[in-house]
């Protein structure tokens, strides 16, 4: 088995560098729509912690702008549950192929040990 564990590692790894890579790329899109927030509605960092919070008690007076303008996060948590779903139904998929691959495997090799055992037999009857 390797082969197969060399391979899993080369396969964690590059979903490691790969998630690294989503991860930066989600928080500079955070950056970037906070970025927004500020500049189309007018909010400095109070007023964008306000916009961004929960609604409270002070959101309940401006419900249509705290929507608008928390609607790009909204949409960049949906794309990521969407992604993760994704992602783990692919996981799944793989985790049930494996096991596939590896009871075969394991069926394989204890065909192979057997055939090892006759070879042995019928090389000490030959001599």
């Amino acid at each position: 088995m390797g082969i197969l564990s060399g391979l899993k590692q080369l396969n964690d790894a590059r979903k490691e560098r790969n998630e690294e890579k989503r991860i930066e790329q989600r928080a500079a899109r955070l950056e970037a729509i906070e970025e927004f927030i500020k500049k189309d509605y007018g909010a400095h960092d109070s007023g964008t912690e306000l916009i961004l919070s929960t609604v409270g008690d002070y959101g309940i007076l401006d419900l249509d702008r705290t929507a608008k303008a928390t609607a790009p996060y909204l949409t960049t948590m949906l794309e990521e549950i969407y992604l993760n779903q994704k992602d783990v139904a692919r996981m799944h998929e793989l985790e049930g192929r494996y096991t596939e691959l590896k009871e075969r495997y394991d069926e394989l090799k204890k065909e192979y040990d057997t055939l090892i055992a006759e070879l042995v037999k019928n090389t000490q009857h030959t001599r």
